[in-house]
């Protein structure tokens, strides 16, 4: 996968292992495919990730475009 044409994310967290470890999903909204799984939730390990794997428009100013959505019962 090409992340430099990657242009919109979606990313979740999910649970490994409930109350003790967590994880982040990173999912290319147009092509449907998993870019990345990280071992942390943690805002900044998403943003330096992200920065650092990401040299095109997506990185730039990252905590600015970050969209928090949460739905219940999809």
């Amino acid at each position: 996968m090409d992340k430099l044409s990657i242009r919109k994310i979606y990313i979740d967290d999910f649970a490994l292992k409930k109350r003790e470890k967590y994880g982040t999903v990173m999912i290319d909204i147009e092509s449907r495919k998993v870019v990345d799984i990280l071992n942390s939730r943690d805002l900044e390990a998403v943003e330096n990730f992200i920065k650092y794997e990401f040299s095109n428009g997506l990185a730039e100013g990252i905590a600015n475009k970050i969209k928090v959505i949460k739905r219940e019962n999809i």
